[in-house]
């Protein structure tokens, strides 16, 4: 399927794009706020699932484009 997009792989995105909006637009934020403040330490898992998240994403998808 050249171009094509399956299903799974549609709705697969649009989960993986709605966590990551909300990911980027609330929880580092709110995380940097609170260690720039001083309420709490280094926001390592907003760091460590920032990096993350993209890559996971590109190989699921790449993987369901393998499958189909």
């Amino acid at each position: 399927m050249s171009g094509q997009k399956t299903k799974k792989e549609k709705k697969m995105n649009r989960i993986y794009i709605a966590l990551m909006v909300f990911f980027y637009v609330i929880y580092v934020p709110v995380s940097v706020a609170g260690w720039l403040g001083g309420d709490e330490g280094f926001p390592i898992t907003a760091v460590t699932v920032g990096i993350g998240l993209p890559i996971m994403r590109s190989t699921h998808l790449n993987r369901l484009r393998e499958q189909s």
